[in-house]
């Protein structure tokens, strides 16, 4: 019997087993392998990311820097006129071509008034020693925030010349918060070195933060000592002096001797204005005409003086054709500008003297029957000076009641403020006639006062439609058809406020955001459209969704404009100061006059006559500007809406307020001896119900 060989079974189950025993840790070694690969290739990927990021960002900011250059090249003269070189087709085209660079040559000269390029120099690197001095005496300002900081200074081995430094710098940090601390540090580089220009600079500094009597004893130091200040120097310390001047008079001057006005006399009525149609359409040069214009009806001759812009009279070059004569004389009303030197008309006393001798020079062949101030200090101690010489009534139109507030506004008011209200009182005082803007302003008057003064109300409301030449200016016709299609918000109001002026370009902004198809007209003063238009290209805000337009000289061009105005912005941030800000309504009347909705801020001279949700909206601008966006963008859902309370709030006025030849009546009533025979004017002025909404 044979025997087969035995297949041994377990023999391949153990080395199977022994395999996998022996393969577990080279996967393991493998599996951390691919994990370390895997670890490494997400990190290199985040890096990328992250880099990706930075180069995202870079290229963010180069494209915004390239939009800049692109934005401030574009406004070049040689980039415009390129442009229509460009897009001649034509040989019309291309004969036209001198009047287009002709047209862009005076547009361009307009812009670069209103923008000017004063470059600053870079400031000088202090020494090590002084940077360290400074900045351990702001450390112990900041911790003690008393004026034992100066006698800190004074113990410290710094040499005299770090230590005037010291206090320079200490006083410019305690300028508006802690002015006590600012004063005390003026009397001790008295004492010091009165005579550096560091010194110079921070009296300056002190009298723009609202100081006054420091500021001025530093500057008188140093004009006593013989140093010698350059021009600008020399105006910005004349307004310090002058300011200081002012001050010490602790006894106001001898109550003047009341005089009547006489209905029945022949003299003209001289009109002492801070800007009139010579210095371009505004709301407020366009209230001061149609007064203008209505007392010439009622009343006889009337001259319109105000003080000439530094640069030259800038009146319309229509105006110019049509009136070559050296006064312009529109509607029978004389308009004359005082040229006085440029920078002394900046101190208040300065101007005042010029615009009285100007006003005795217009009235030497004739008597003037009275010299009235238009809504403005300087105006008010012209118009006063000057009618105490002639002997002849004098009267205040108080449109708006504005002082002077620090940066920083605070509970207290500054120096310089307490002055500029002091002054404004013995202004109405003294004054045969008084005039107020709103209702708002006698319950200002009455407190800054402290008794009851007879006053008329005499609102500031603009010219209204005309039916006369409807074609806009040449350089407006660009403006007006750029708009076109569009939803249109405007700031219409004069002088806004530097701060709320870049506010409200944050706010819209926000709106362009959302709504595309919005853009921001501006028709201010040309500082202000500068300063605006400089934080939009900041931000980053394309050319065709901001237009400011400053220089408009004739009444069609603006009406035109404002007729596609959909919502007008009169931004008020709510202070915690002694006495509110009550600032003129000419604007707000202009808007609302024309149909259109406002939104106004939270201040008594708007909320008086803006009734919230019928005839305008009541905005909190203190809030951030998305949420300010959101409340806007809300009344402009339905353009229906804001047109009907555009139409109510015309309505408003037309029904609430006074025709202006009864205010005017009133307004000479105050000082009438002998009593009017008759009162019968012309009633000539359209009525508001006339107007057409935009």
């Amino acid at each position: 019997m044979s025997s087969r060989p035995s297949i041994p079974h377990a023999l391949p189950i153990a080395d199977a087993a022994a395999r996998r025993v022996a393969t577990q840790p080279e996967r393991l070694r493998h599996l951390t392998q691919e994990n370390e690969l895997m670890v490494a290739r997400l990190e290199q990927e985040r890096a990328a990311r992250l880099q990706a990021e930075k180069d995202l960002a870079g290229m963010k900011a180069l494209l915004r820097e390239s939009n800049q250059q692109l934005a401030r090249q574009k406004r070049t003269l040689t980039w415009r006129f390129g442009q229509e070189v460009t897009r001649a087709r034509s040989l019309t085209d291309y004969v036209m071509l001198p009047l287009r660079l002709y047209r862009l040559s005076g547009a361009h000269k307009r812009e670069r008034r209103q923008m000017p390029l004063n470059p600053h120099p870079a400031p000088t690197v202090l020494p090590a020693e002084t940077a360290g001095a400074i900045k351990e005496a702001l450390d112990y300002a900041h911790r003690v925030r008393d004026a034992e900081v100066i006698l800190w200074i004074s113990k410290q081995a710094w040499p005299a010349q770090t230590k005037v430094k010291v206090y320079c710098e200490v006083a410019k940090w305690a300028r508006s918060s802690y002015p006590h601390i600012a004063e005390q540090i003026a009397e001790q580089l008295l004492t010091l070195d009165p005579n550096a220009p560091h010194v110079r600079q921070l009296a300056f500094s002190l009298y723009d933060a609202g100081l006054v009597t420091a500021p001025a004893k530093l500057l008188a130091h140093a004009q006593n000592t013989g140093v010698e200040f350059n021009t600008a120097e020399q105006q910005r310390a004349r307004r310090v002096c002058n300011a200081h001047e002012l001050m010490r008079r602790a006894a106001r001057r001898a109550p003047r001797p009341r005089q009547a006005f006489d209905f029945n006399a022949d003299g003209p009525i001289v009109i002492v204005a801070p800007t009139s149609l010579l210095h371009g359409r505004n709301a407020a040069s366009n209230a001061l005409h149609r007064h203008a214009a209505l007392l010439r009806r009622r009343y006889g001759n009337v001259c319109v003086i105000s003080l000439a812009p530094d640069d030259a009279v800038r009146a319309g070059a229509r105006l110019r054709e049509e009136l070559p004569q050296a006064d312009i004389v529109l509607d029978g009303v004389v308009y004359k500008a005082v040229d006085a030197e440029p920078g002394r008309t900046q101190a208040i006393e300065d101007a005042a003297n010029a615009l009285s001798e100007a006003v005795l020079a217009a009235t030497v062949g004739k008597p003037p029957r009275a010299v009235l101030a238009w809504d403005g200090l300087r105006c008010a101690i012209a118009a006063s000076a000057a009618a105490h010489t002639l002997r002849v009534p004098y009267g205040l139109v108080l449109l708006g009641l504005d002082y002077f507030r620090k940066a920083t506004v605070s509970h207290k008011l500054s120096e310089r403020g307490r002055l500029e209200l002091k002054l404004v009182s013995e202004a109405i005082v003294d004054a045969d006639l008084v005039a107020l803007g709103s209702q708002a302003m006698r319950h200002a008057v009455q407190q800054l006062l402290g008794s009851p003064r007879e006053t008329a109300l005499l609102p500031p409301l603009p010219l209204p439609s005309t039916r006369g030449r409807k074609a806009a200016a040449p350089e407006v016709e660009s403006t007006l058809a750029a708009l076109q299609g569009k939803r249109v918000l405007a700031l219409t109001d004069d002088h806004p406020d530097p701060a709320l002026a870049r506010a409200v370009i944050d706010i819209y902004a926000e709106i362009a955001l959302r709504r595309p198809d919005t853009a921001l007209l501006v028709l201010s003063d040309s500082k202000t459209a500068a300063l605006m238009r400089r934080h939009a290209v900041s931000i980053g805000l394309p050319d065709d969704q901001l237009f400011c337009l400053t220089d408009i000289s004739d009444l069609p061009s603006r009406e035109q404009l404002l007729a596609r105005v959909e919502l007008a912005l009169f931004p008020y941030i709510p202070a915690q100061a002694e006495i509110a800000a009550l600032p003129p309504t000419a604007s707000l009347l202009e808007s609302m006059a024309h149909g259109i909705c406002p939104a106004v801020g939270l201040n008594p001279a708007y909320a008086e006559l803006v009734e919230p949700g019928r005839s305008g909206a009541h905005i909190d601008y203190s809030q951030g500007a998305a949420d300010i966006a959101h409340r806007l963008l809300e009344l402009m859902e339905d353009p229906e809406v804001a047109r009907a309370m555009g139409k109510r709030a015309r309505e408003r006025l037309a029904r609430e307020y006074p025709p202006l030849e009864q205010a005017l009546d009133d307004f000479f009533m105050q000082a009438a001896e002998p009593q009017p025979a008759a009162l019968a004017g012309v009633h000539a002025e359209p009525g508001l119900l006339r107007m057409k909404a935009s």
